[in-house]
């Protein structure tokens, strides 16, 4: 049992979508929605998503997530089922991966527009190799910063 759910400064990149096989998302959200309906205690921010196909987001009928500065790209549908509470900052283009970590390049639309801990709280002070976050004049999105 948990109160909330913090999913902040990921990368996440799908496979193939297999013909024949359920729509693939990145993120899903499972709930019994007869008990349960409005906002989630999901917390998503400052991610980034690379599908190839599919949905970016499935959520239960009649929820909601907050989701904000993510960079979303290669998905039929941003976020089905339910909704974002936010997303207003949310960004969709090719991350451009540098390598098989998934870190971006110097023109990546995550360098430097992700939240920063002024703005939510939750954003960390290091990337996912225990580097300083930020580095230069923001925060990136996603796990590495740049």
């Amino acid at each position: 049992m948990f109160e909330s759910i913090e999913i902040i400064n990921n990368t996440l990149r799908t496979s193939q979508t297999v013909p024949g096989t359920p729509a693939q998302y990145a993120v899903g959200f499972s709930t019994d929605v007869a008990v349960f309906s409005g906002l989630l205690p999901v917390l998503f921010v400052n991610n980034v998503l690379m599908g190839n196909g599919g949905d970016a987001f499935a959520i239960p009928i009649n929820t909601t997530i907050d989701s904000d500065y993510n960079l979303i790209h290669a998905f039929a549908n941003n976020y089905t089922g339910g909704s974002s509470s936010t997303g207003t900052n949310d960004l969709f283009g090719n991350p451009d991966f540098i390598d098989g970590e998934l870190r971006v390049s110097a023109i990546s639309p995550a360098v430097d527009s992700g939240a920063t801990s002024a703005q939510i709280a939750a954003v960390l002070g290091d990337d996912f190799s225990a580097g300083p976050r930020p580095v230069g004049v923001g925060v990136d999105r996603g796990a590495h910063e740049r």
